[in-house]
């Protein structure tokens, strides 16, 4: 699923918006919000989480020049720990907010991290360096 999944989001679904848009930043956007739709979840902390993720992935994509490759698994990073956490959710009961945000505590450090990171990388803060790449070109 990762791979259909990059495939649309960041190769065909990013592209489009970033043709169609003035700037990488809200095409970013875009397709995070967009990928974060697409995974429906339990809850406002599995969409935030969603939502970060496709953002960093989206950064991520665009920071690399387009490497699918290093998306891929960290989307895939994050499809196994969900997974694990899914199945320790289903052994407890279903908590509070707080307890939401504490299982996707690890995710939402993750991804916000790379965003920053990426952000800053790509010039999107003022007083970091300019190095935006556009994506290369889909094949």
């Amino acid at each position: 699923a990762p791979c259909a999944e990059e495939g649309y989001f960041r190769v065909a679904l990013l592209h489009l918006c970033h043709a169609r848009l003035s700037g990488l930043f809200p095409a970013c956007l875009i397709s995070a919000s967009v990928f974060a739709h697409a995974h429906s979840g339990q809850g406002s902390a599995a969409l935030a989480t969603r939502c970060l993720a496709g953002l960093c992935l989206a950064l991520r994509f665009v920071a690399t020049g387009g490497n699918v490759l290093e998306v891929l698994l960290l989307h895939g990073l994050h499809n196994a720990a969900a997974i694990a956490g899914e199945a320790k959710r289903k052994q407890q009961d279903a908590g509070s907010l707080a307890a939401d945000f504490h299982r996707e505590a690890a995710s939402l450090l993750l991804f916000g991290g790379l965003a920053v990171f990426d952000s800053w990388r790509l010039g999107f803060f003022a007083f970091a360096p300019v190095r935006a790449r556009a994506p290369a070109a889909a094949a």
